[in-house]
């Protein structure tokens, strides 16, 4: 699974077009949208394995969302100090304005809770969507959201559901970012099949503007010469409400990666 990963850097590479972006680094960017899938989640936790992807920073952050919070200190209270830090580069004396997770929880209604309520009450809908894409409060975000939307959908197995998630991503930074957000939406994706009582399914990401920025070129390069290891797995407490949550509920497990590549991260 990793390998439609690498096969999609390569792509880029080989196929994409040059763009000046907002940060001025840089990109390139594929011509098409992009989609990855990723089979038993619960089974084949997708942690990317060329290189060293911190899970504690992306768990924590994942936390963070889950919280609807809207400051980096509260992030650091989460468990990921590293992670507050990078957020840091956008904030306002610790303050984000309205990003991710307050869309999430406070957009009118609370999405999260209402798309749990779907999956227990109403499993055969077409409509489970959380959407961190709100119009009216762009401009009052540090950052306007790169994953916007997640879908849950419900397949009948025995007497219960497999419960599968579908990312959208409208903006996808290839080498940084993405390793991250499928991980974090494979985390969420067993918190709320633990909360729903489902069994934990797969996982699809799409990506649109999926792009490599040029001072990231070199550390991909070198990633593509690395051959894939096993995926890890992950154990979490069984709870009944997601708001329960802590880092100490979840836990990775056979997590064997090839070194840390380093890139720097375009503000």
């Amino acid at each position: 699974m990793e390998r439609a990963y690498l096969a999609n850097l390569q792509y880029i590479l080989d196929e994409g077009y040059e763009v000046k972006d907002r940060t001025g680094t840089g990109t390139i960017v594929a011509p098409r949208p992009l989609q990855m899938h990723f089979e038993n989640v619960g089974e084949e936790f997708p942690l990317f394995t060329t290189k060293y992807v911190s899970f504690n920073m992306l768990a924590c952050e994942m936390l963070w969302f889950i919280d609807g919070s809207t400051n980096t200190d509260r992030l650091r209270e989460i468990g990921s100090p590293a992670m507050a830090d990078m957020w840091d580069n956008w904030a306002e004396d610790g303050e984000l304005g309205p990003v991710y997770g307050y869309q999430w929880r406070h957009w009118g209604v609370d999405q999260l809770q209402t798309a749990i309520h779907q999956i227990r009450q109403f499993p055969e809908s077409r409509r489970i969507i959380v959407s961190a894409w709100n119009p009216e409060q762009i401009d009052d975000m540090a950052l306007p959201p790169c994953h916007m939307t997640f879908q849950f959908t419900c397949e009948p197995f025995e007497d219960t559901h497999r419960l599968h998630l579908h990312l959208l991503q409208r903006s996808a930074d290839m080498f940084l970012g993405v390793p991250f957000n499928v991980a974090q939406y494979a985390l969420l994706l067993e918190l709320v099949s633990n909360v729903t009582d489902t069994i934990v399914g797969n996982l699809t990401w799409t990506g649109v503007n999926c792009h490599i920025y040029l001072d990231h070129v070199y550390a991909v390069l070198k990633q593509l010469k690395r051959e894939p290891r096993d995926f890890p797995y992950i154990t979490t407490t069984k709870l009944d409400d997601i708001d329960y949550y802590s880092i100490n509920d979840i836990e990775l497990h056979d997590y064997n990666p090839h070194p840390l590549i380093y890139a720097p991260v375009s503000l």
